[in-house]
């Protein structure tokens, strides 16, 4: 790729939007392209648009909540692709002031100097399977939520539980024959809170 006739396009990527700024290799100008619709489709569209200025692309955005699918897209379509780290982007002592434009132009500017560092991009299945570990995780925490909620539900009411250990299955049959409640709406509660226990559990 030559630099003279390179194109470094920072895209400040959101859901609903992407913002695009371009710094041209062979001048100091970095120039804002415009804000595109966050869809696959819209950012072909504007690829097409870039590609006839006949000059080489290589795009960077940052690593976030969108993921890696416009990497892939772009990478699909022969274009190269960075996707950079944002702990590790540069900034200025005192630039708080953060906008999407700003954003885009600083990467732009950026990527053109060679400052930007760029993360591991997984390829499908081992993203699968980080989802797999993410999900497994947050099953965990959904659990040991549930259980702390009843629990402090029962030491509210001085209701306690005689046995060594929590969960098990003499636990869990205490909790179904042992524990009785006055009021109609505490053992609603009760049971709303055995209930997400129970199910939290099961698909942890």
């Amino acid at each position: 790729m030559s630099k003279s006739s390179t194109l470094f396009i920072g895209m400040d990527v959101h859901k609903e939007s992407i913002e695009i700024a371009i710094a041209e290799s062979h001048s100091h100008e970095v120039r804002r392209y415009g804000k595109i619709g966050g869809t696959q489709g819209d950012f072909r569209k504007a690829l097409r648009k870039l590609v006839a200025s006949g000059k080489a692309l290589t795009f960077c955005y940052e690593a976030g909540p969108c993921g890696y699918e416009l990497y892939r897209l772009i990478v699909k379509e022969g274009v190269s692709c960075l996707v950079v780290a944002p702990s590790l982007i540069p900034k200025k002592p005192g630039d708080k002031v953060k906008t999407d434009k700003r954003d885009a132009v600083q990467l732009a500017r950026l990527f053109r100097a060679g400052e930007l560092t760029s993360v591991y991009v997984p390829c499908r299945e081992d993203e699968a399977m980080r989802d797999l570990s993410r999900a497994r995780e947050d099953a965990m925490l959904v659990l040991k939520s549930a259980r702390q909620r009843l629990k402090s539900f029962l030491l509210r009411h001085d209701i306690r539980y005689q046995g060594k250990t929590s969960w098990n299955e003499c636990h869990l049959r205490w909790l179904a024959d042992e524990v009785c409640l006055p009021e109609s709406a505490q053992k609603i509660v009760f049971q709303e809170y055995v209930n997400a226990t129970t199910e939290s559990s099961a698909s942890s």
